[in-house]
């Protein structure tokens, strides 16, 4: 039985922190700090972790990089991340060219009439729509047409419910393919627009920093909890294309976080190997597994990985944000 317990911390930087509390097999969210003053102690208290839990608050981990690793370097301007925005961007051109010959195959299988052929370029398109997860911002109303849900619908039968998750609600509940034809049709025409932008597309450079972190806070809320899931049951493998996508963003950034935060790049890059060795034991190559059907303790440890990652990644935001900007 889980007693309440009562966690203090040190806030660190003047900037908004959201509080993780993760231990070998949970992680509890305690909540977010609007604006501590540096050095002000907070306390929180919660039903979730306990020594039943296995919770140790002598078990920290000593090795995480703490923010603000470099305070006597010079604040981030958008120049240093110039760089990095530049190569993000080509990144995600190359996504995008990519992701519209994919959503040309997927409208051609569904004209042809073959579901298998479909639900496997489905796929293959959606991940790659996962893996470009720090430009959502400047997709906007397309992203939304493009890998939106039900939110704000009616529901599955609205059609204001489009793009890849419209196509998969049909495809697996044993709809014609016809059916999915028209939203098919339309996907092609929206990313086909998306990337014939790509080159003006504008990525802010404090979205980036931002994104390093809330990808897998999206990844967390979204897909490990089953609420993304239309029916395809492919929760685990777009959890690995988030994770790809996270990757993407750290390295391109690694270069001023060495200079703000030595170590942090490295301690992030180890933590997401631990969550793709747990994702590759779950099955996230084997298409089909919902997550919600996995073991109790085997989402625990999941969410337990991811969580160590974000708790590291939560820092990337305040160490390269670009405060005074023109």
């Amino acid at each position: 039985m889980a007693l309440p317990t009562t966690v203090r911390w040190r806030a660190a930087a003047p900037y908004a922190v959201g509080v993780l509390l993760v231990t070998a097999v949970a992680v509890w969210f305690l909540g977010r700090d609007s604006g501590p003053e540096p050095g002000a102690a907070r306390v929180s208290s919660s039903t979730g972790p306990s020594a039943s839990a296995g919770f140790d608050p002598a078990a920290q981990d000593t090795t995480a990089p703490q923010s603000g690793g470099n305070p006597a370097g010079a604040p981030v301007t958008e120049y240093d991340l110039e760089g990095p925005v530049a190569a993000y961007q080509s990144y995600v051109s190359g996504q995008l060219a990519l992701l519209r010959d994919q959503t040309k195959l997927l409208r051609a299988d569904l004209a042809a009439g073959d579901v298998a052929l479909a639900k496997t370029d489905w796929l293959t398109a959606h991940l790659t729509y996962h893996r470009m997860g720090a430009a959502y911002d400047a997709f906007g109303d397309l992203g939304s047409a493009i890998d939106g849900g039900t939110a704000g619908t009616a529901g599955r039968t609205d059609p204001r419910f489009t793009g890849f998750h419209r196509i998969e609600s049909l495809l697996w509940s044993n709809q014609s393919p016809a059916t999915a034809l028209p939203f098919a049709t339309t996907l092609e025409r929206d990313v086909a627009t998306l990337a014939g932008t790509s080159s003006t597309l504008t990525i802010d450079p404090n979205a980036l920093s931002l994104r390093a972190h809330e990808i897998l806070e999206d990844t967390l809320q979204f897909e490990l909890t089953g609420r993304n899931d239309y029916g395809s049951g492919t929760g685990l493998a777009t959890a690995a294309a988030d994770l790809a996508g996270t990757r993407t963003v750290v390295g391109v950034l690694t270069p001023v976080l060495q200079l703000q935060s030595p170590g942090l790049a490295a301690t992030a890059t180890r933590q997401l190997d631990d969550v793709q060795r747990v994702l590759t034991t779950l099955g996230a190559g084997r298409p089909g597994i919902p997550v919600t059907g996995l073991p109790l303790d085997r989402r625990q440890r999941l969410d337990a990985a991811v969580g160590r990652a974000l708790e590291t990644l939560a820092l990337v935001p305040g160490l390269l944000e670009i405060r005074d900007k023109d």
